[in-house]
């Protein structure tokens, strides 16, 4: 008897325990919303500083703004103050919409995190010693993994070394089940498809989370953007600082200054221009052409009829997977720069301080005789191709 006794009572506390760390108070609030006529010659322009938004497709011709905070567990003293520390201010005036987000939320706790996220980055690039091959789809997987929100708790455990990977597991979901007493705020605009939409944003995150075909400027300064499909020729977007993470870009120019982590599942005629920076991309398709200063690429695939490749590098460090389907010819150019193929280093045409000087020919014929170009103008670089492992270290 005494025995049930003490089941029934641990049964009894253990189930108190389970409910105290689920159970969860919410309340949600609408503190700003607002919606905007529209015609084929509307514009909008959105400022953001230290703010998380997420740009959709809007349902109608009218421009849509929200913004929603749910409180979890949260204090009634404090729900005052978290409400006022939101300040949207937008307006339609001479067929222009502007936007300003204007909330006093911590920019320091901002910093703090990206720098410290932005450390354990860089720590686990300098423990990769290869690049592995990926497919267009492991690179969307890839992508789409890093565009949902993990906590910087959970970052600094996926990262650390000292602890294995069920353990890591068990920390993580440990902490995911604390009941916790927060607030979550989510801002949202809709945007119709004939709008034109310049973006300006300083230590911000944006989120585009559809296909859209607007023409976008946008202008980001430290924060992350991430992009789904973004298709206009005349988009331009300029990334400093920051985080780039984008399923596919068709049209436009892209520039890129000291974006340390940049992953482009697609890129299909698009003038790109990047220095100090570091790039990841999934595929390269028709009309690509990359000018570059001491940045770091990594390239896996190539479209049957990507056509061409043109580089243009200086300082820069190329890792390149040739084509897997389709006939190709890559020649680079230049001087002063060490070429491996296959993870062996090739010696090449003697430098030459003046011109150009043709360094490498690889090609692949189909039974079709048809070539796709490859070319790269170098100077003073490293450029690594391999069909499946690249390694590196020199």
């Amino acid at each position: 008897m005494k025995t049930l006794f003490k089941i029934t009572v641990l049964m009894l506390i253990t189930s108190f325990q389970v409910y105290a760390q689920t159970e969860t108070e919410t309340e949600t609030e609408i503190l700003y919303s607002k919606s905007y006529e529209t015609n084929q010659s509307t514009t909008a322009l959105l400022e953001f500083r230290g703010s998380s938004v997420e740009i959709y497709k809007s349902p109608d011709d009218k421009f849509h703004i929200e913004y929603i905070i749910e409180f979890i567990n949260y204090p009634n003293r404090k729900k005052k103050e978290a409400r006022e520390r939101v300040n949207i201010e937008s307006d339609l005036v001479n067929n222009q919409i502007t936007l300003v987000d204007k909330s006093k939320f911590s920019m320091y706790r901002f910093y703090q995190s990206e720098t410290i996220t932005g450390t354990l980055d860089l720590r686990n690039e300098s423990e990769i010693k290869s690049y592995l091959y990926k497919s267009e789809k492991q690179v969307v997987n890839e992508i789409n993994k890093a565009k949902k929100p993990v906590s910087l708790y959970a970052k600094y455990i996926q990262s650390a070394n000292r602890y294995s990977e069920s353990e890591k597991k068990e920390m993580i979901e440990k902490s995911n089940n604390r009941k916790r007493k927060k607030y979550v705020k989510r801002f949202t605009i809709k945007v119709p498809s004939h709008l034109d939409l310049t973006i300006n944003s300083k230590a911000s995150t944006i989120r585009i989370q559809e296909k859209i075909e607007n023409q976008i400027t946008l202008r980001a300064d430290g924060g992350t953007v991430y992009l789904n499909e973004i298709n206009n020729i005349r988009n331009i977007i300029k990334i400093k600082d920051a985080t780039l993470i984008v399923n596919s870009i068709n049209g436009g120019e892209v520039i890129l200054d000291n974006s340390k982590r940049t992953i482009i599942g697609e890129l299909k005629n698009v003038k790109l221009n990047s220095e100090f920076s570091q790039l990841e991309i999934g595929l390269i398709n028709k009309n690509v052409e990359i000018t570059d200063f001491t940045s770091k690429y990594l390239i896996h695939n190539f479209s049957k009829d990507f056509e061409a490749l043109d580089m243009n590098t200086e300082y820069s460090e190329v890792n390149l997977f040739l084509p897997r389907n389709g006939g190709y010819e890559l020649t680079t150019f230049g001087n002063y720069t060490k070429h491996f193929v296959e993870n062996k280093l090739v010696e090449v045409s003697a430098e030459k301080t003046n011109g150009n000087t043709k360094m490498l020919d690889l090609n692949s014929k189909e039974n079709d005789g048809k070539l796709s170009a490859i070319k790269v103008n170098t100077a003073n670089g490293i450029i690594r191709i391999s069909k499946d492992v690249i390694n590196f270290g020199e």
